[in-house]
């Protein structure tokens, strides 16, 4: 079989809307209908761990005017008042370009996005939840300077991802951020500086993960610089196959096939674990992301988290009609979050 050239898109203000008739997607109805907003692609921050900016290339936007159009668009025809950005990190002027008109044209819709510490430093927040942003996730990964720096190449600025925290909760944006850990060459030390950070700051939702050796990212083609391990020829294969369970901690899943820092996958599971369980302790929720927050709240929920022990438990009972019904309590109030 002959391989085409990959290309990029560049003008993204020429694609056409998306099409979610039912003679595409059938049963499409009977879904959620919070729709995904293709508002950026691409991404120009090449951390090390990230296929995005390989994938999806350089950071390219689309323009504020057809953002609107497509969100009208979607209102009209589909009748939908949900989305989530799905750039990996929101351009402000996007944002607040697309917030600005929302409100000019009082546009009642609910959204969420990715966002960067840095790009989005100097955002008016409340304007941007008084738009119908309801979360940001923002990837902090690691509160060490060294560990960002070293095993990242994030530019994170602590103090900047500080003051943006702090300014999204209290506009009233629900703050998700992200944290990998144990990362390579963490230490007791690098540790306790992100525990501290995160206590500090207190982020609505901190989504901990242990390092994921992704092929063709920086970390996948030079695993043993940066502390893996790779323990199988087929290792590219078995990634790219691995099934996750879901509805089960790390340390029941099978084992993937590199070890970080020496540790073993049970090994560094185990760990991602205790720091995700030191956090709750400590009152801090470990599992609730911006796509999910924005669902239980059109949902009826204060509580985010009892949603998502609420639909895990379904999910896993299989209890269909539960989550028929609750499907249609979504739909049902998709203009009143």
């Amino acid at each position: 079989m002959e391989r085409g050239e990959r290309r990029f898109t560049s003008e993204l203000g020429n694609l056409p809307f998306p099409l979610y008739h039912t003679s595409v997607y059938p049963g499409i109805e009977n879904k959620i209908r919070m729709f995904v907003l293709d508002e950026s692609r691409g991404c120009n921050n090449y951390c090390s761990f990230c296929i995005h900016p390989i994938k999806s290339g350089r950071l390219r936007k689309k323009p504020v005017d057809k953002i609107l159009r497509e969100i009208e668009h979607s209102n009209s025809v589909y009748g939908t008042g949900l989305f989530r950005f799905a750039g990996s990190n929101t351009p402000d002027d996007i944002l607040q370009g697309v917030a600005g008109e929302l409100l000019k044209k009082n546009l009642k819709i609910s959204y969420t996005c990715f966002g960067n510490f840095e790009t989005l430093k100097d955002v008016d927040f409340n304007s941007v939840r008084k738009s119908g942003c309801m979360s940001i996730f923002f990837g902090l990964e690691s509160g060490s300077p060294e560990i960002l720096k070293k095993a990242f190449n994030k530019k994170n600025c602590l103090e900047d991802a500080e003051s943006v925290i702090k300014a999204c909760r209290e506009a009233g944006i629900f703050t998700v951020v992200s944290v990998i850990y144990p990362a390579p060459f963490e230490t007791d030390r690098t540790r306790k500086e992100t525990m501290n950070f995160l206590l500090k700051t207190k982020p609505d939702s901190v989504l901990v993960q242990f390092p994921g050796l992704y092929p063709q990212t920086v970390w996948g083609r030079n695993p043993s610089r940066f502390n893996f391990t790779v323990e199988t020829e087929t290792y590219a294969l078995d990634v790219m196959t691995y099934q996750i369970k879901q509805f089960f901690p790390p340390r029941y899943w099978n084992p993937l096939p590199y070890r970080v820092n020496g540790m073993v996958f049970k090994e560094y599971a185990r760990e991602t674990e205790k720091f995700q369980k030191e956090l709750n302790q400590n009152g801090m929720v470990t599992f609730v992301s911006d796509e999910a927050y924005l669902l239980s709240k059109c949902a009826g929920f204060e509580n985010p988290a009892e949603f998502i022990d609420r639909n895990r438990y379904f999910l896993f009972a299989g209890l269909a009609e539960e989550i028929r019904k609750e499907i249609d309590i979504i739909n049902g109030n998709l203009f009143k979050v």
